[in-house]
């Protein structure tokens, strides 16, 4: 045991003398490094107080270029316009030269027609035809007026002609009511628009006590 723990001392020793060695080789690097530096700088700075300082030379002006003269362009005349040529001055007009009065002319008087009279024209009879068109128009625009399209016929599209026949009393009334021809529920509409239309326009005296009427009363969809 007492070998050992000189071993171990002895070990102790040595480690220390071994790191006291290294730190002082460190310091003294240091040391070392640290001076270089210090001269490396105050040879700097020598050299840079050493240096001459060189004179600022001032700059040559540039020397002034000869200046051309201008000389004024000469200033063109106005040329002189031509006069304008006088007009020629109008000639007089001639004078008109005074008419001869002539004497007056002497109308005759004017010769009187002796005038003839007629006999009293008797008015012209009357066209039958020109009349029965005009009372057919006023009795079909009456009974139109009052013609109304069925809606179940419309409903279901039903079109067609109503052949109508009649006689007009003198009084408006009608007699002999006839309708034939196309759907029943035209023929409905058409007399019920004809009853509606009651009393009709009396026929003209012409045509005599009664007046006779056909015609188509259509229905159509518009």
């Amino acid at each position: 045991m007492s070998g050992e723990r000189r071993l171990m001392g002895i070990a102790m020793v040595v480690s220390v003398l071994m790191h006291g060695l290294v730190l002082f080789v460190v310091s003294t690097d240091v040391v070392i490094r640290a001076k270089a530096q210090e001269r490396k700088a105050e040879q700097a700075i020598r050299v840079s107080f050493s240096m001459p300082r060189r004179a600022i030379e001032p700059e040559s002006e540039p020397e002034s270029e000869p200046v051309a003269e201008i000389k004024p362009k000469p200033i063109p005349k106005p040329e002189s316009k031509p006069e304008p040529k006088p007009r020629p001055k109008p000639k007089p007009k001639p004078k008109p030269r005074p008419e001869s009065k002539a004497a007056p002319q002497v109308k005759p008087p004017p010769v009187t027609q002796p005038t003839v009279t007629q006999p009293p024209s008797t008015p012209a009879a009357p066209d039958l035809a020109v009349l029965k068109a005009a009372y057919v128009s006023r009795l079909l625009e009456r009974i139109e007026a009052h013609k109304q399209y069925p809606r179940a016929a419309r409903r279901r599209g039903i079109q067609g002609r109503i052949r109508v026949s009649l006689q007009v009393l003198a009084n408006g009334n009608i007699k002999g009511l006839r309708l034939e021809g196309g759907h029943k529920l035209l023929r409905r509409a058409a007399r019920r628009a004809i009853e509606q239309a009651l009393p009709l326009p009396p026929p003209p005296s012409e045509f005599g006590s009664r007046f006779a009427l056909a015609y188509a009363m259509e229905f159509k969809i518009k």
